[in-house]
């Protein structure tokens, strides 16, 4: 993994950490209202559905840093201004995260924002749908990586997020272990699985 991508995951860990403890007031879980970011490109600063199209577009191209970068300003740019997240941006987040193998990290975003849709009364059944099945995937994947001893799944699961059609796990096995291991425990003691 280069180091580039690691200090991209340091941070996103820490701007992730921060919107966590908004709880369910970080997120609009119903729609999407852009705003301006302190991102720049061509002279022009992007609004959050454009860098939000540019993370997509950098992931698609195994660009994971700056993908991961993208949306780590635009939580950034909600924070500041005191805005909840649109859902959508954590999706894309969660997508991201998983294609770059930083499966803790992705595992934490999607139990959080899980958690907080079940808090609100105000939550499109569409995303929720499809934070539930995020859930479901990486429980899945760690428990048969870490039970059954079979990573097969991970690359498949990783490469599904990706878009890419020559798609290579970014971290070493053991790091990924390790994430899927923590994944596996948390599982294990919250949900009795």
């Amino acid at each position: 993994m280069n180091n580039r991508l690691r200090e991209q995951a340091n941070y996103a860990a820490i701007i992730l950490n921060s919107v966590f403890m908004r709880g369910p007031s970080a997120w609009d879980f119903t729609g999407n209202h852009p705003i301006e970011t302190s991102v720049r490109i061509n002279g022009k600063y992007l609004d959050s559905n454009e860098l939000g199209n540019f993370a997509t577009q950098a992931k698609r191209n195994g660009q994971y840093d700056a993908a991961i970068g993208a949306y780590s300003n635009i939580f950034v740019a909600y924070t500041n201004l005191g805005e909840r997240i649109p859902v959508m941006h954590a999706r894309g987040f969660f997508k991201v995260l998983v294609s770059a193998n930083f499966f803790q990290l992705a595992f934490s975003l999607v139990c959080t924002v899980y958690a907080d849709m079940e808090k609100s009364s105000r939550v499109n059944v569409y995303e929720g749908e499809l934070f539930r099945d995020y859930f479901r995937g990486l429980r899945a994947i760690a428990i048969e990586a870490i039970d059954n001893d079979d990573m097969t799944c991970v690359r498949e699961f990783a490469k599904n997020y990706s878009g890419q059609s020559y798609y290579k796990l970014c971290r070493s096995e053991t790091e990924i272990i390790k994430d899927l291991q923590t994944i596996r425990e948390q599982v294990s003691k919250i949900y009795g699985m």
